[in-house]
């Protein structure tokens, strides 16, 4: 039986998909404060993600005139029936500014535009409406290589932002060689990785690289720790040579904790009790304790980033207890299996992302106050910032760090790290320690920025692992 109340929200959508599904925005977004990051805006938006050919990934990267999609999704828990939500993409210099480009120059097709593909929840406790978008899609296609900025805004509330997302467009035309090697540095051996950095240019012609090329360098999904505008020693042979006497250095951390919360009939990983009466569920993880001196342990982790996924489901097409264990795979497996057949047909949802739950989830660090220091959550959950929405609280009497924050089931990598409330350092050491053994992947741009040219070209990148 369907309710009263979701028959009109339904109505809503259906008559706004028929009004406006020809017609285009003309908002002038100059007039909306946003940040050229990856940034929430409004409280009631959970769970944003970027996916590129069916894989999470927290630097979507998309190889010019090629078939990669990449999809972003996230979920709204406002039940608001006066929001219109439109996207628009921006193109952007090596340094995350806007660009000179007039829109014509890098879009093919139409640049706002509505976000037609929506569905609600389906069985539980915390109603949410999840949206999804594909670029390139049908209307909006790229025509040049860059840095873009996705802004997701409401037609309907001109001055508010809903989020924006980084995500970049790649030229085919060089490959970076990174290779990571014992630091030169002794002070630094035991916990950083050091890298080596060379890139051959082959066939191609370019007037001056030495001047115009710039790498930057990232570790994991996290824009805060990453080398921006690296700028090559010397040339030789027509390959580029970029470290000098261990220049590039990253702490390399330790692996990411991590929680399970796919199942909350049953305890998963790093959970210590779920109590189901409460509306929404509450889920308090094990006690964490600070791990600076630890002795490295491996533990696979997904490198901060989190999958969502509900295993309490019983669908039989996707939780039959008799099928084949391929059917057992978690969230990274892609099972198009739900599909509104009101929309077009390159749009489609994943079953799993309308029939996971939210939960409050307390998160306990058991450990001494440091001093001057405010003590965060951090990982692709937080949109790799250490946010205020983040910010743990101490206990005086307890002896430890808390925060409650609201969580879809997944499968969840996440660290605590600290700031320096007078310099505004970030310091994860302090809490997370930091080994060489650390396994980490490493994201390398490579800009080609050409006098005279009028933007910045992405040329290549490369991604490489630790070990």
């Amino acid at each position: 039986m369907i309710k009263a109340k979701n028959v009109f929200k339904i109505f809503i959508g259906l008559f706004a998909i028929v009004q406006t599904s020809f017609a285009f925005s003309t908002i002038n977004t100059s007039a909306i404060e946003f940040e050229f990051t990856n940034k929430v805006y409004v409280d009631e938006i959970k769970s944003v993600q970027t996916l590129v050919n069916g894989s999470v990934t927290s630097i979507p990267i998309l190889t010019l005139r090629s078939n990669d999609l990449m999809l972003l999704q996230f979920d709204d828990l406002l039940e608001d029936e006066n929001k219109n939500y439109y996207y628009r993409l921006i193109h952007c210099d090596r340094n995350w500014k806007k660009s000179n480009l007039s829109e014509v120059e890098y879009i093919d097709g139409y640049n706002d535009d509505m976000l037609r593909n929506w569905e609600f929840s389906n069985g539980t406790k915390v109603n949410y409406t999840h949206y999804w978008l594909q670029i390139p899609n049908r209307d909006t296609k790229l025509k040049i290589s860059g840095n873009y900025l996705l802004l997701i805004y409401d037609k309907n509330k001109q001055s508010k932002p809903i989020l924006t997302r980084r995500f970049l467009v790649a030229e085919n035309k060089v490959s970076p060689y990174v290779a990571i090697t014992r630091p030169m540095d002794v002070t630094s051996l035991r916990y950083n990785h050091q890298m080596t950095l060379s890139l051959n240019l082959g066939n191609n012609k370019f007037v001056n690289p030495q001047r115009d090329v710039y790498v930057d360098m990232i570790q994991n999904g996290s824009w805060g720790q990453s080398y921006h505008e690296l700028k090559p020693v010397f040339i030789s042979n027509n390959v580029l040579t970029f470290d000098n006497f261990g220049a590039i250095s990253f702490r390399a951390l330790s692996e990411y904790r991590s929680f399970d919360t796919r199942r909350l009939q049953t305890r998963g990983r790093g959970v210590q009790s779920i109590d189901l009466r409460k509306s929404p569920s509450e889920v308090v993880l094990r006690q964490d304790l600070p791990r600076p001196f630890a002795t490295y342990s491996f533990t696979y982790d997904f490198n901060g980033n989190y999958y969502v996924d509900n295993w309490d489901y019983t669908n039989p097409q996707i939780r039959n207890f008799l099928a084949n264990a391929s059917f057992f795979e978690d969230s990274v497996r892609q099972t198009f299996i739900a599909r509104n057949e009101l929309l077009d047909g390159e749009y489609q949802v994943n079953e799993k992302d309308i029939r996971a739950d939210y939960s409050e989830v307390k998160f306990t660090l058991e450990a001494q106050e440091i001093y001057d220091h405010d003590v965060y959550v951090y990982g692709a959950l937080t949109n790799w910032n250490l946010s205020d929405d983040f910010k743990m609280k101490y206990n005086f009497a307890e002896g430890t760090y808390t925060l409650t924050t609201l969580l879809k089931q997944g499968y969840y990598d996440y660290m605590y790290g600290a700031i320096n409330r007078k310099t505004k350092e970030a310091d994860f050491t302090k809490i997370e320690g930091s080994s060489m053994e650390t396994e980490n992947q490493y994201t390398t741009i490579v800009y080609l920025s050409e006098f005279g040219g009028r933007y910045d070209r992405i040329i290549g990148y490369t991604n490489t692992a630790s070990r």
